[in-house]
This record gives structure tokens, sequence and C-alpha cells, in this order.
């Protein structure tokens, strides 16, 4: 969601803002904690180093950052962004898109949708170009002695804001496995994650053959949390089940390319602890498995927040600090059983772009990132 909030994060917390008790000290915490940082190529250098001081000054050790190149600077803007932060002891979860060609025809926007800008097919998604680009990134981290916490190939492949593959408007339709060999658009939608592996290969590829960041973990592209026990029939934005995503992957050597699964959650309305517990097993952790299990692999939870209205100051945050504390006590089970390593909360900041998530508002770290921002 680096372009916009999705249509969940437009939902309301309501009566899933109960208070709860700290995490349980018994319980294991995920071994990365951060935030994401929404988009810092486009700010100036000043805006920059103000959000790494205040990121520095609340103890944020990790950051998720998407790598994108600017029509001014190519990829150089975020190099330097996330080289800044490696001198302030932050580190970076590097967000590298799929690449494409600079005039690939783009599926157009559908205003109001959340997919509310043109996006490339998947399936026209150019590896070459990632073995170029990328290539060149990560020779600019080697060079500055940067150690990267993780390389996330992409970003919520599997639903329209960024898949072009998805026809817009949609039906509010979720493919499975059946849907991607059966259906016409499904198969449309196949041939896009397959596109999307190749460029994975690249990035092992790069990866393997580096001198700091060979041991770096790949991470699969932060799925949205969809299963075809939760349609949403009426919306313009198909879906892919995020348990088909990984099952059609892995059965074309997905494991074999990464170390971790992403996965994303957002606070649904009206959930009480029951059916936030059963969305997190069913729709967002149902893939994840202890590291060197034959079933998958561990998750990332590359984004993951929690609602409030974008205003000053941040008036009730002191309920979204107590439903975040009990999200963590259910964080802390799966990274005990091994099926969680890392999570990053999304966003770090409401100033620039008004996030319903953010943590660090008009200038001071809320409550809530408090809890959330550092293990």
């Amino acid at each position: 969601m680096h372009r916009t909030l999705s249509l969940s994060l437009s939902l309301f917390v309501s009566a899933l803002l109960l208070a709860a008790g700290p995490v349980e000290p018994s319980l294991a915490a995920p071994s990365v904690v951060g935030v994401h940082v929404d988009n810092p190529h486009w700010q100036t250098r000043e805006q920059q180093d103000a959000m790494l001081r205040d990121m520095h000054k609340a103890g944020v050790r990790s950051m998720r950052v998407p790598i994108v190149s600017t029509p001014d600077s190519g990829f150089q803007n975020s190099i330097d962004f996330v080289r800044r932060a490696w001198k302030l002891g932050i580190r970076t979860l590097a967000n590298m898109p799929p690449q494409f060609a600079d005039d690939v025809p783009r599926r157009p926007a559908l205003p109001g949708s959340g997919a509310d800008w043109p996006e490339p097919p998947m399936s026209l998604a150019r590896p070459e170009l990632m073995r170029l680009r990328f290539g060149l990134v990560l020779a600019e981290f080697e060079r500055s002695g940067i150690e990267l916490d993780g390389i996330e190939v992409g970003n919520e492949i599997n639903w329209p804001p960024f898949n072009g593959d998805f026809a817009l408007p949609g039906r509010g339709r979720i493919f499975d496995l059946k849907d991607l060999a059966e259906d016409p658009q499904g198969q449309r939608l196949a041939a896009g994650l397959d596109r999307y592996l190749r460029s994975v290969e690249v990035v092992k590829e790069l990866r393997d053959a580096s001198r700091l960041n060979r041991r770096t973990p790949i991470i699969l592209a932060g799925l949205v949390a969809t299963s075809p026990t939760n349609p949403t029939p009426g919306s313009p934005l198909d879906a892919i089940d995020l348990r088909a995503t990984i099952r059609y992957l892995r059965a074309r050597g997905l494991d074999q390319l990464v170390d971790a699964y992403g996965v994303h959650t957002y606070v649904g309305p009206g959930a009480g602890v029951d059916e936030r517990r059963r969305h997190l097993a069913v729709e967002v952790f149902p893939e994840c498995a202890p590291a060197g299990s034959p079933e998958g692999k561990p998750c990332w939870l590359t984004e993951w927040g929690i609602p409030l209205p974008p205003v000053c100051p941040a008036t009730g945050d002191s309920e979204r600090a107590a439903a975040a504390r009990s999200y963590l006590q259910d964080f802390a089970r799966y990274a005990e059983a091994g099926r969680l390593q890392a999570r990053y909360w999304y966003d770090w900041k409401l100033d620039n772009v008004p996030h319903m998530t953010a943590i660090h508002r008009c200038g001071d770290l809320t409550e809530t990132g408090r809890v959330v921002a550092v293990p």
C-alpha cells in the first residue's frame, strides 16, 4: 500500500479496540520488529533527515522501504535514504518491485476503488530489467557496507492495486487454485504469478552472489489476507486467495527461492477476539510454517496496522494501543511456534500523507507507536 491506503484501511476500528494486558513475558517475540516508511523518495532531503532523526530517537531498529526509481535521480534517492538510516543504526527491509519497461501499457486506474493509479500487468514484468536495476541497487548497498534485514520482492501482488493483470472493475471475487487453472481470468492471473516468480529467481541469484547480503532473507511479496470464506460481493476489486497464491507458487518452486512469505493484515470493524484469531489463523497465517518444515516457510508480517482518524492530536490512541497489545499477544504465539519471524507496522508518519494507521503524528510518537515500533 505504498501509494495509497487500501479499502481495508478505510474501515474504522470499533469493537476490536478492547483493553488488553501486556504481552505475556513467557511468549516469544518476532526476531525483527520495525515500521514501514511510505515513499521517502518523493520527500525532500530535509524531510527525510527529520524522519530518520525521529525514528532514531524513538528506538526504531528496522524500516521497510520501497526501492523506487524517480525520473530525476533513478534509484539514488532510495539508496541514499537507506544509507543514511544505516549510519544511524536503522536497518532496512528493502521492498523491490518487479521491473517493467518504461513504455509498458498500464491498466487504467479506477478512482475511489483502492486501485487509484494505472498499474502494469504482472505478466509483462521483465526479469532482465530486475537483474540490471536491482543488481545496481544491491551493488551500491554492498559498497556502502549495508547489510539488509531482508529483500521483499513486490507488494500485494494478489489484488488489483499492485497487479495490472486484474480487470477493473471486478465483482469482489476471490480466485482459488481451480480458478487459476481453469477460468480465463484466473489463467491470466496465473501467467502473471509465473512471471513474478522469474523476478524472484533473479533476486536470489544476485543475493547469492553478493558479499555482505548472501544470507539476507528473501521475502515473498506481502500478500493481502483473503480467503474464499471471506468474499466481498459488490466490491470493485477481485483478489486471489492468499493460500491459493502461496500454494500455486510453491508448486512452481517458490520454496527454493524465498526464505519467508510476506503477509499483511489490518483491523476490520466489529471484530472481537475470537473473530480476530480466526482471521489470523484462516486468512493471514495459514501457510506459515517453522523454518525447515516441508509444509512451507515462516512468515514476515510486512504490513499490519490499526486505523485511527488522521487528526492532531491522536485522540483515542489509548484504545488503539490496547488493541495493539492484544494483537501482540497473538503474534507472540505464532513467533513462539516458529511461524512468524518479523512484523512491520504500517505506517510511520502522518504529516505528508494522512495515513489512518500512522504512529508518528504532529511531531510526536503516539502511545501505539511506543507499543509497536520497537522490540
